[in-house]
């Protein structure tokens, strides 16, 4: 039983370590994937349509919708370029250096003992960057 998406239908972006990650955990939680869309965007969808509740810490935090309207735009991001981009999106966080966000959210994922957890840290990583946006120094004291 290969769920495994035809390389003809993949995006290039899916095949990174980071995005085979997010597609064994969809796979483990059963879910249909769409290669041309990044697979990190629909483990965190999957993730926010199964519980994955967004921790709001302080008025003025991103909310759960602010969250699903921005994970939702990410996975619509159908094909090469579109999906890559969402990637950029993702790993865009002000106060990180881009491979310091990737590695972290790529051990994240190896780390994650189920899908749900392995998606709750795609949700806490557009958390972080929808929080990074209204508050520039927002993450310079985790």
């Amino acid at each position: 039983m290969s769920d495994l998406p035809s390389s003809k239908g993949e995006v290039p972006v899916n095949r990174l370590p980071l995005n085979r990650l997010a597609l064994r955990h969809l796979q483990a939680a059963g879910e249909p994937v769409n290669p041309a869309s990044l697979y990190l965007a629909q483990l965190a969808q999957w993730g926010l349509e199964t519980g994955v509740e967004v921790r709001q810490l302080a008025p003025g935090e991103p909310d759960q919708q602010g969250v699903e309207e921005l994970v939702g735009r990410l996975v619509l991001e159908v094909g090469a370029e579109p999906a890559h981009r969402a990637l950029r999106v993702l790993l865009s966080n002000p106060n990180l250096d881009r491979a310091e966000q990737q590695a972290d959210l790529e051990r994240s994922l190896e780390q994650a003992p189920n899908p749900l957890l392995a998606a709750a840290a795609v949700v806490e990583q557009v958390h972080d960057l929808l929080a990074s946006r209204a508050r520039p120094d927002s993450r310079s004291n985790r």
